[in-house]
């Protein structure tokens, strides 16, 4: 394997692992052999800001732009670097682990966020950044740190409203940011009792909204995490290409044999 390429995966893991001794000095080695690779560069510059150590943090950065002026990682972080060395209240970003965008069939999904919030607020993201969910009847909204970023599809809402009703859990993550496009990756964590039969997500040519009733998504420069399959699949699809209202109507109907009705000799039944 190319050089630069381990020294790179090793300068990524130990941001990951927040290991940012380790993350400097990796990222260095890089830029010697490469002085002109931003990407080291923010990854360098993102090392000296978690550490604390703002003036190394906002030169680097600074430096990114002098190769590149539009680098919006590099515009992003120079302005929280600003704000850390004038005493502002800043929240870091996290570094991205790979591992909280792994697909399990049934359970995860990615998607597109629609009725985005405005321009401002969207600057404002991280690749990575934990979201939550807010479920009504008409729609579920996307928020970070208390503060709405968009809302999910339809499709989807119809699909994990009554799951989420029903007492499901989720977390959710912004995973890429490009433009005016959003995307987070949601992770069943729970299935509430009644629906544990019951995939989030079946394979998208057979999702279909779910009713209850009865029984009742990079900046340009900010890669997209590429989500990894864990296998073909598993028990949580096994119902995804039954129909689900046939599964409830039968579970409606099991529960109705169960009982024992009775009924007077002389009451008339039409």
């Amino acid at each position: 394997m190319n050089s630069l390429l381990i020294l790179q995966n090793r300068a990524i893991k130990a941001a990951q692992e927040e290991r940012w001794d380790d993350a400097q000095s990796l990222n260095k080695q890089i830029i010697k052999q490469e002085p002109s690779n931003t990407s080291a560069l923010n990854r360098l510059g993102f090392a000296y800001m978690q550490a604390g150590e703002h003036d190394a943090a906002k030169k680097t950065y600074e430096k990114v732009l002098k190769i590149d002026r539009t680098n919006s990682v590099a515009k992003k972080y120079l302005l929280l670097v600003e704000k850390a060395k004038q005493k502002q209240p800043v929240k870091l970003p996290k570094a991205l682990k790979h591992s909280d965008f792994i697909d399990e069939p049934g359970k995860t999904r990615s998607v597109t966020l629609v009725r985005l919030a405005d321009a401002e607020i969207l600057e404002d993201l991280s690749v990575g950044a934990d979201c939550t969910l807010h479920a009504t009847k008409t729609r579920i909204s996307v928020k970070c740190d208390g503060i709405y970023i968009g809302t999910l599809p339809d499709d989807i809402h119809s699909r994990l409203e009554p799951l989420i009703a029903a007492g499901n859990t989720y977390s959710v993550k912004v995973q890429s940011l490009k433009g005016s496009t959003v995307r987070v990756f949601i992770r069943e964590l729970t299935r509430a009792e009644g629906v544990e039969h019951l995939a989030s997500f079946p394979s998208e040519s057979t999702m279909a909204a779910l009713s209850l009733d009865n029984a009742e998504v990079a900046r340009e420069d900010e890669e997209p995490v590429i989500v990894s399959e864990t296998g073909e699949g598993d028990d949580d699809t096994a119902l995804e290409n039954r129909d689900i209202d046939e599964v409830l109507e039968g579970n409606q109907k099991d529960d109705y044999e169960e009982e024992d009705i009775e009924v007077d000799d002389d009451e008339e039944l039409d």
